[in-house]
């Protein structure tokens, strides 16, 4: 809608740098519109994108302050994700889980909430 929740959200993880590995969860035809906005607005924070078929997070993911999926790898990838302490989660489009019958909005989920 053009309304800067994107670079809001950029400037609260920028902000938040050190407190912890973030993660941003989004729909997979925007994972590459998040990664150009963080280089554009956010360029010293390190972004790894969680996606595709080689998909691995880093051993240490606090050394990626900032990691892209998409809500389809949050579903399949439970137990990787689930594994980390994220200090923010970001759910961009968030109408893929506002419907808490949907298949998006089942765990995981409930695992991200601490």
């Amino acid at each position: 809608m053009g309304l800067g929740k994107t670079l809001q959200a950029i400037a609260l993880l920028a902000t938040r740098r050190g407190s912890g590995p973030h993660l941003v969860v989004c729909p997979t035809s925007v994972i590459g519109n998040w990664r150009r906005e963080l280089g554009r607005f956010a360029p010293d924070l390190c972004v790894v994108v969680y996606h595709g078929a080689g998909r691995a997070l880093p051993d240490d993911v606090s050394d990626a302050p900032v990691v892209l999926t998409s809500y389809s790898v949050l579903r399949t990838d439970t137990e990787d994700l689930t594994a980390v302490a994220w200090d923010c989660v970001v759910f961009d489009e968030a109408q893929q889980v506002k419907n808490p019958t949907s298949l998006a909005a089942k765990p995981p989920l409930d695992c991200l909430r601490r």
